[in-house]
């Protein structure tokens, strides 16, 4: 067998070739290198933009509502963005704020379409007062008309209210249908339901009734009232339209006072009648009914399509009762006395009965409007 050539030296031609592929995987790699860099450069200056924009998000979201538009527009031509566009961003933002603040499962619901039919107040009426006494027993007729007529008052509380009647469900012990009255029927019932089932910090109360103009929907107050005499105050001053909270926050690093409006509808369940005596006033108590021997009522169940579609019905019908009967609202001269039916505890002024007293102007005539008179 003839000996393997041995391996000469690499021809000028060759050792060209091998250089040449050498810099050109360096410069490959070069490349690549800068690549990442620019990359790297484009991540962080968009980190450092989102990190600025969450915190301008959370100082534009501790201002009244009224402000927002305003504190985006100048955010936009700071971060050089479409105006439209951030503000669709900072809505997203807030609705995730107020959805880990609240433990409403129907906020979906609120994009129902109107029922395709026009809808009267008494056949609205006596649907949501069937609704109601289906799963709670309210100690009076009386009772279960006034849920149902406040339920309809938060749909348009936010463009016919002066002043805004407190709903409160209560009875001296526990086990009566509270609770499901007010957080899972009006829940699912009343004007973009905002629940809160534990004790309600005051910022949250305040902060989301500014913002989101919701109906709010508090379990189990009990003694709050009297343990917080902030929380009573806001609710005292959230009675009235036009009254606003003002606290001092930290906007850029700095601290400025900023005026938040609390006025929007508000429901609450409570043992016994302990609050102050002019919140007292301001509300309407309901006095649900504990169950007899015998007597049966349907469970709020969320799994039940059947029921839930009931409820999307009664929305439905609700809000083209708005759509339909609005003007009229706007326009109407309850005459002036004082509304208490009975079945309800407080005192009960002229400017409180207002908003009720405002239905019977779209009732002319029908047996409804002889109960609410």
């Amino acid at each position: 067998m003839d000996p393997l050539p041995l391996a000469g030296p690499l021809s000028l031609v060759e050792r060209k070739q091998d250089r040449l592929q050498e810099d050109r995987a360096k410069e490959k790699r070069l490349a690549e290198r800068d690549r990442q860099r620019k990359q790297q450069r484009i991540e962080d200056a968009a980190k450092a933009k989102a990190k600025e924009k969450s915190k301008a998000f959370r100082d534009i979201i501790k201002l009244s509502a009224d402000q927002h538009q305003s504190k985006i527009d100048e955010l936009a031509k700071q971060l050089k963005e479409d105006p439209a566009a951030l503000k669709a961003e900072f809505d997203a933002y807030c609705a995730d704020e107020v959805a880990r603040s609240s433990a409403t499962a129907v906020s979906e619901w609120d994009a129902l379409e109107p029922w395709p039919e026009p809808v009267t107040t008494a056949e609205l009426l006596d649907d949501i007062i069937a609704r109601i006494n289906q799963h709670v027993r309210i100690k009076t007729h009386d009772g279960a008309l006034i849920v149902g007529l406040w339920n309809l008052m938060t749909w348009v509380h936010e463009e016919v209210a002066h002043h805004s009647p407190y709903l409160g469900a209560t009875l001296p012990k526990d086990d009566c249908g509270k609770t499901t009255l007010v957080m899972e029927v009006l829940g699912r019932l009343a004007w973009k339901p905002w629940l809160s089932g534990s004790t309600p910090t005051l910022s949250t109360i305040f902060r989301v009734a500014d913002r989101e103009k919701s109906t709010q929907l508090f379990d189990n107050l009990d003694t709050l009232f009297l343990r917080n005499h902030e929380v009573a105050e806001l609710f005292l001053n959230g009675w009235t339209r036009g009254i606003k909270y003002v606290r001092n926050e930290k906007i850029g690093g700095e601290w400025v006072p900023v005026a938040y409006d609390p006025f929007c509808p508000k429901c609450f369940t409570l043992i016994g009648t302990v609050m102050p005596r002019p919140l007292l006033g301001r509300s309407l108590l309901i006095e649900s009914w504990p169950l007899k021997l015998g007597d049966e009522v349907v469970e709020v169940d969320p799994f039940n399509e059947e029921l839930m579609e009931a409820f999307k019905t009664l929305r439905r019908k609700t809000k083209r009762w708005k759509q339909d009967h609005l003007a009229v609202l706007k326009n109407a001269q309850p005459s002036r006395f004082v509304f208490a039916p009975q079945g309800t505890r407080g005192a009960l002024n002229d400017d409180l009965s207002h908003n009720f007293l405002s239905f019977p102007e779209i009732l002319p005539g029908e047996n409804i409007r002889r109960q609410i008179s």
